[in-house]
Formats: structure tokens, C-alpha cells, sequence
């Protein structure tokens, strides 16, 4: 079985991974909230941002 992989979209959650195996799946990555164990900015959507506080990123608008 083959296909495309398609856009993610992640609008919350806790995440222990670093975010390049996520955006590995051949479509876009696109981050609008979460918590991270590693910086996210190079994912974040426009208008977002992540802020480092006590080891985990947290991302906002």
C-alpha cells in the first residue's frame, strides 16, 4: 500500500518528541499549542510562539 502523506495540524497536547520525526511524514507541520521537551519554533504557525519555562516549551498566541 503506498499514498501522500498530508498536512499536520497540532492545536494542543504534551509532547516528549522532538517535532522533526513529526514533520517527517512529507506534508507540512504546523504547530498552534502544545507543551514540548524540545523547541518547536521552527514549526510554530504564524502568529505563535514558544516560550521555554522550567525545561518544557510552551506554545501560544
Amino acid at each position: 500500500m503506498s499514498g501522500t502523506a498530508g498536512d499536520v495540524v497540532i492545536n494542543g497536547g504534551d509532547f516528549i518528541t522532538d517535532c522533526t520525526l513529526i514533520s517527517k511524514s512529507g506534508g507540512t507541520l504546523a504547530i498552534k499549542g502544545g507543551t514540548f521537551s524540545a523547541d518547536p519554533s521552527t514549526y510554530l504557525a504564524d502568529g505563535y510562539k514558544a516560550t521555554e519555562a522550567d525545561g518544557k516549551w510552551v506554545v501560544s498566541k
